[in-house]
């Protein structure tokens, strides 16, 4: 459910930000959280704790919360185009902290900037999409060379020197990578 509720939140925030110029230059606009509204420029949810989410993390801020009765509520809100693409690009987790968009990775106080281009950006993003789940060695593998390595058997030694690559230089404990026999499960 938390899934299909940040799956949603996203696809609405992108709509805010196609209609937003850069600098987040528009007066106001409505989002209902069911489509009985014939304005074309009002936008739709199906759940109202998508309109919680969003003001929590200040991606949109409330302006004037109506209710018409128990089934319909909408809000007025201004969007603030910085927060809303943050709210795409990062991902926050315990002490974890993922920019999709500038390729940093931070764990509590330390970082490194990762080419959005290069393998390591790449498993630190299927790390951080899929945090508590066992990720196959053969995964992480074509996921850190890119598909290039084929049907290779499984070997240890690459899996590691891959999870070392990412680890490099941020002081991150072996608590947080679970290892599985054939895998590793990131534990943020």
């Amino acid at each position: 459910m938390q899934g299909d509720i940040e799956f949603e939140a996203k696809k609405l925030v992108k709509k805010l930000i196609n209609t937003t110029t850069a600098y987040g230059h528009i007066p106001a606009l409505l989002i209902y959280t069911y489509k009985n509204s014939k304005d074309k420029n009002a936008l739709y949810c199906k759940n109202d704790q998508i309109i919680q989410l969003l003001v929590n993390k200040k991606v949109i801020r409330v302006i004037n919360r109506i209710k018409k009765n128990k089934v319909t509520i909408k809000y007025k809100v201004s969007p603030r185009r910085n927060f809303a693409e943050d709210f795409l690009n990062i991902i926050q987790l315990e002490d974890f902290s993922w920019n999709k968009k500038t390729g940093i990775w931070i764990y509590k106080k330390n970082s490194r900037r990762f080419k959005t281009s290069g393998g390591s950006y790449r498993l630190v993003d299927l790390f951080m999409s899929n945090p508590n789940q066992k990720i196959d060695s053969t995964k992480i593998i074509a996921t850190y060379y890119d598909g290039k390595t084929g049907s290779q058997p499984f070997d240890k030694t690459k899996v590691n020197n891959a999870i070392r690559d990412i680890k490099k230089n941020l002081e991150i404990p072996k608590k947080h990578f679970v290892p599985t026999g054939k895998g590793y499960i990131f534990s943020p």
